[in-house]
């Protein structure tokens, strides 16, 4: 929660307040949080996208699958 809170800090903070800010983050015992926070999002999103492109491979599998019966079959009635 802290390494959420001086993010939206640096983000939303003024050009010359940003040397202060890193300042302070590299000089206090918090810093890890902000590092392990980031990397808790990043996991996070990255197991999202991944389960999202799963979900797209699966349903392109199926409707390539569908298509190719679909034009075996045409194949079987124009032959038979």
């Amino acid at each position: 929660m802290v390494g959420a809170v001086l993010i939206i800090a640096m983000t939303r903070a003024d050009t010359k307040d940003i040397p202060k800010i890193v300042e302070t983050l590299a000089n206090s015992n918090h810093s890890a949080v902000l590092g392990w926070s980031i990397a808790t999002i990043i996991l996070i999103g990255s197991v999202f996208i991944i389960k999202m492109m799963c979900k797209i491979h699966d349903r392109e599998i199926e409707r390539i699958a569908k298509e190719r019966d679909q034009l075996q079959q045409k194949l079987l009635n124009l032959g038979g």
